[in-house]
C-alpha cells in the first residue's frame, strides 16, 4: 500500500487574505479619489464666501460710501453684475461637482422648472404677445430676476460653515451698523443715504441697504449658532433694521427674532434667551435716543460771560427767557418723536400710502388671474399704460405673471425650506449652523412673500439653494462613512 504523506497546511494563502500593504494602497486610492471628487465644491465654497461678500456686504459699503462722496459712482449695477458673475462661476463648479441622489435633486428639478416656466413666457410674450407684454423694460426685468435667482441659488447651495464666512460676515454686519447708527438723522431717526447725504443720481435707494443688510444679518445669526456673539448679532440686526425705513425687512426680521427666543427655550438656553432679549431692549432704546440729545447737545451755542453793565453803559434790555416766543423756547424733544418718522408706519400700515396703493394692485391682478386662471396674464400690470412696478406685491404675483403651474412650484419652493429646517433643527435636534440659516431665511421669506414681495424678489432662491446643499451635504456624508 502507497503510504500517503500527510499535507502541510500553508501558512498564508495569497489568494484568500490581502496583504497589509495591499489595504494601505486601497485606501490611498480612495483617498485620493474622493480628494479629487471634492475638489471642485471645495473651489466652489470658497468662491461662494467670496461672491456673498461682494455681492451684499459689498453692494452696501460701496453704496454708502458713494452716497457719502467717499468714492465715486462708478458702477450702477453692482448687485446685478455680481450675480451675473456668481452665476457663471458657481454655475461652472456646479457642473463639475459629483452629483449624489437624494432629496436635492427634487430641489433642483423644481427650481428648474421654474426658471424654465418664467424664460418660456417671457421669450413667446417677447416675440408673439400683445403691445404691452412686448416691451424690452419687461424682457431685461425677467432676465435679471432670473440672474439673480440662479445666482443665489449657486449661493445657498455651496454656502459652508467655515470659518472664514461667519468671521466675514458678522465683522460686515458690525460695521453696516456702525455706519448706519453713525449717519442717523435725529429728526427723523432714520438712515436713508440719499436723504441723509448729498447723494448723486444712482446711489441704492433705503430698499436696497435694507436688503443687503438683512441678508448678512440672517447669515450671521445662523453661522453665529451656539457661539458668543449670537444676541449681539440678534440684536444689531433688530436695532438696525428699526432705522432703515423698510417695514417689510424689519417686520420679517421682527418674525425671525420672536422664532429665535422660542427655538432657544425649546432647547432649554434661557440665558441666552434672555441676553438676546435685553441686548435688543437696550441697543434699540440707545439707538432711538442718543442721537437726538447727541444733535442737541451738539447744536447749543457756546455761552458767552457778558460785561456787567455800569452807570454810564446802560444795560440792554432783552427779553426774558420766560417771556421769549414759545415757538421758538419750546423743547426740542418733540423735533425727535416718532410720530415724524418712518417708524410711525411700521405700527400702524393703515396710515400708509403704499400700502393702500398694494391693495388697489392685489383687486387689479385677481381680476387678471379670474380672467386667465391657468395661463396668468404676463406683465399684466403694465396693461392700460400703468408701470412695471404695478404688480401685486405677494405670491399671488406668480400666478399672476407665469400661470398656474408656476404658482404651486413656486409655493412648494417657499413652504419647503422652513419646514423641512424645522423638522430639522427642532424635532432631530441638528446643530448645523446651516439648517439654522436655511430655516432663518426660509421663514422669512415665506413671510414676506405671503405679505409684501413679488416673484421678482430674488432672497427665496438663497434658501433654496440652503436646502439644497444640506440635501447634498448629509448625502456625501452618508456616502463617505
Amino acid at each position: 500500500m502507497r503510504r500517503q504523506l500527510p499535507s502541510i497546511p500553508r501558512r498564508f494563502d495569497t489568494k484568500s487574505a490581502p496583504r497589509p500593504s495591499d489595504n494601505l494602497l486601497n485606501n490611498q486610492e480612495v483617498t485620493k479619489k474622493t480628494i479629487r471628487a471634492e475638489m471642485p465644491r471645495r473651489v466652489a465654497e470658497t468662491l461662494a464666501v467670496v461672491c456673498f461678500l461682494i455681492v451684499f456686504p459689498g453692494y452696501y459699503f460701496y453704496h454708502y460710501f458713494a452716497a457719502a462722496g467717499f468714492i465715486p459712482l462708478l458702477i450702477r449695477g453692482w448687485f446685478i453684475l455680481g450675480c451675473f458673475a456668481t452665476a457663471a462661476s458657481l454655475g461652472l463648479a456646479f457642473l463639475l461637482t459629483r452629483p449624489f441622489p437624494g432629496p436635492q435633486l427634487a430641489v433642483h428639478a423644481l427650481f428648474g422648472a421654474l426658471a424654465a416656466i418664467i424664460a418660456g413666457n417671457a421669450i413667446y410674450h417677447y416675440f408673439w404677445g400683445e403691445d404691452f407684454q412686448r416691451g424690452p423694460d419687461i424682457a431685461v426685468n425677467v432676465i435679471i430676476t432670473l440672474a439673480s435667482f440662479v445666482a443665489l441659488y449657486l449661493l445657498g447651495y455651496f454656502a459652508s460653515t467655515t470659518s472664514s464666512l461667519r468671521a466675514a460676515t458678522t465683522f460686515s454686519l458690525l460695521a453696516m451698523a456702525t455706519l448706519a447708527v453713525g449717519s442717523i438723522d435725529p429728526t427723523t431717526l432714520q438712515f436713508i443715504a440719499i436723504k441723509r447725504f448729498n447723494a448723486p443720481d444712482g446711489v441704492a435707494e433705503y430698499q436696497g441697504f435694507a436688503f443687503a443688510f438683512v441678508t448678512t444679518a440672517l447669515m450671521a445669526l445662523g453661522l453665529n449658532w451656539n457661539s458668543r456673539l449670537e444676541p449681539i448679532v440678534l440684536a444689531t440686526g433688530f436695532a438696525t433694521l428699526l432705522i432703515s425705513g423698510s417695514r417689510s425687512d424689519f417686520y420679517g426680521y421682527a418674525v425671525i427674532a420672536a422664532g429665535w427666543v422660542t427655538l432657544l427655550i425649546i432647547k432649554k438656553r434661557y440665558l441666552t434667551a434672555a441676553t438676546g432679549i435685553a441686548a435688543s431692549a437696550i441697543l434699540t432704546a440707545a439707538v432711538l435716543l442718543l442721537p437726538p440729545v447727541i444733535a442737541e447737545y451738539t447744536s447749543k451755542p457756546h455761552q458767552v460771560t457778558q460785561p456787567e453793565p455800569s452807570a454810564a453803559t446802560p444795560a440792554k434790555t432783552e427779553p426774558s427767557r420766560t417771556e421769549s416766543s414759545p415757538q421758538k423756547e419750546r423743547s426740542r424733544s418733540s423735533d425727535y418723536t416718532l410720530d415724524i418718522a418712518r417708524q410711525t408706519v411700521i405700527v400702524d400700515i393703515s396710515q400708509s400710502e403704499s400700502w393702500s396703493f398694494r391693495k388697489q394692485m392685489l383687486a387689479r391682478g385677481w381680476d387678471d388671474i379670474k380672467a386667465s386662471p391657468f395661463w396668468g396674464v404676463y406683465a399684466g400690470q403694465t396693461k392700460d399704460g400703468r408701470s412695471i412696478g404695478s404688480y401685486i406685491h405677494n405670491g399671488l404675483s406668480a400666478w399672476r405673471q407665469f400661470g398656474l403651474l408656476a404658482f404651486l412650484i413656486y409655493v412648494a419652493l417657499c413652504v419647503a425650506p422652513p419646514l423641512i429646517a424645522s423638522y430639522q433643527v427642532v424635532l432631530r435636534g441638528e446643530h448645523d449652523p446651516l439648517w439654522l440659516s436655511t430655516l432663518y431665511f426660509g421663514t422669512f421669506c415665506l413671510f414676506l412673500v405671503v405679505t409684501t414681495k413679488v416673484i421678482f424678489w430674488p432672497l427665496p432662491a438663497l434658501a433654496w439653494g440652503l436646502l439644497a446643499g444640506r440635501f447634498a451635504q448629509d448625502q456625501s456624508q452618508l456616502q463617505n462613512g
